[in-house]
Formats: C-alpha cells, structure tokens, sequence
C-alpha cells in the first residue's frame, strides 16, 4: 500500500521528536565528546540519536525511495548531491 506523504511527514517528525527526547536525557550530565575521524564532536547522546533513526528507518529500507522520485521534482534544492558534488 502505498504511503501519502504526509503520512511520511508524520512518521519523520515522530523519529525527530523521540530522538529529540532520547538526547535530552543527556542534558546537564556531563558527557563529553569524542572526535569523528574528521575530527567533528560526537556525544553519547548523539549515537543514541542515532541509533533510535536507524532503528526506526533500517525497517524500511526494502521500499522503493519515493523521495527521490517525488520530492526532487517538486522541490529542486532537495536533489541528491553526489561525493563528487554534482
């Protein structure tokens, strides 16, 4: 069954929200950063974000990605941009 988009609005804003919720556990407790191999900050609060978006997106992966065939179309700036930049 295919889905509308807003129910894809709805189901990214509920993962945007409950990752928002799983960080403010982290708020005010001290954690520190580590460094990416590109040497940007990373906490545990931000791989527990993580962790909860890919749980929640991993599921889905075996659909077919109507973003890239919707959404660029209607919106340019949202087009893939590859490594290469282009």
């Amino acid at each position: 069954m295919a889905e509308s988009l807003r129910d894809i609005l709805d189901f990214l804003t509920e993962t945007a929200y409950l990752a928002g919720r799983k960080t403010l556990a982290y708020y005010q407790t001290g954690v520190q950063a580590d460094y990416k191999a590109d040497r940007s900050p990373v906490t545990l609060a931000d791989r527990a974000a993580e962790e909860l978006i890919r749980g929640r997106v991993s599921p889905l992966d075996h659909r077919p990605n109507r973003w890239d065939q919707v959404l660029p179309a209607r919106y340019p700036a949202l087009r893939r941009v590859d490594r290469a930049g282009n």
